[in-house]
């Protein structure tokens, strides 16, 4: 029988409902390039314990994350973070949700656990204990755990101390991708000297000029000179808003010339910020 106390807390979580959509994977938009070869660096590194993509906002993170989870080979758990999930009782609760969408009956220990937690001592590192257990009985293909927009989190050090404890007890039937404008403070360097980790960072998911010019051709439906081709690549560098923001400039305006627009960009603050 449990405790008053812990019923009284299961009663109070219960009362809060969970927001179904940050454990459902965003649509990709109309407008989105398709990346293979990033894309194929995760699929070709899927079997490490954890991928990291960290990159400063506006690069294509969750677009990449979404793309790649859409492949069939195996379910995907999606976590889309916010402010309010750095929490670690509201932590747990949507990772039980999120497993239990794709395995009704998983995690009988861990909702037993998570109502019995108290915020204090080593209640972090017992439930990513019991997580790692339960994860451990799932049958068929590994399955994949998205944590998008981690930064939210990452300042809460129950939180980390659990993603720590499940990372060190991860079984191979599970494995974590971590989408983040910072890098999380995890014991990355343990991590990486096993090789335990793979990342992608800004530098990886910059626009190449081979996918600028796919971009335009077939996804915007512009054709672009190779000049302006470079103008464009040597301005924005890459970066895949600034590209987006150059296209709606010279598309909502019919006077707009592609040169001009880049020649705003540069000079804007926006552009010095890339630059800089």
């Amino acid at each position: 029988m449990p405790s008053a106390t812990a019923s009284a807390r299961r009663i109070k979580q219960e009362a809060s409902p969970l927001l179904k959509a940050k454990l459902s994977r965003p649509n990709l938009g109309a407008l989105v390039l398709d990346r293979p070869r990033l894309v194929q660096a995760l699929a070709e590194h899927a079997q490490r314990p954890l991928t990291l993509v960290v990159a400063d906002a506006g690069y294509g993170k969750t677009t990449l994350l979404t793309a790649f989870a859409r492949r069939p080979s195996r379910p995907v758990v999606w976590y889309s973070l916010m402010p309010s999930d750095a929490d670690l009782i509201v932590f747990c609760r949507y990772l039980l949700e999120g497993f239990r969408r794709e395995s009704p009956r998983f995690g009988k220990s861990f909702r037993r656990a998570l109502e019995e937690t108290r915020p204090v001592g080593r209640s972090a590192e017992m439930l990513g204990g019991t997580l790692a257990n339960e994860l451990a009985s799932i049958k068929g293909p590994p399955g994949l755990l998205v944590l998008d927009d981690f930064h939210e989190v990452a300042g809460n050090a129950q939180v980390i101390t659990l993603l720590e404890t499940l990372l060190r007890h991860l079984p191979p039937s599970v494995r974590i991708l971590i989408a983040s404008r910072t890098y999380p403070p995890l014991a990355l360097e343990r991590m990486r000297a096993r090789g335990e980790v793979f990342e992608l960072n800004s530098n990886h998911l910059r626009l190449t000029r081979t996918e600028l010019d796919r971009l335009f051709s077939e996804v915007y439906r512009m054709s672009i000179t190779a000049e302006e081709l470079t103008e464009l690549e040597e301005t924005t560098l890459g970066w895949p808003t600034a590209v987006h923001l150059v296209y709606e400039s010279v598309r909502r305006s019919d006077e707009s010339r592609l040169e001009g627009v880049l020649g705003h960009f540069r000079a804007s603050n926006l552009g010095s910020a890339i630059k800089g």
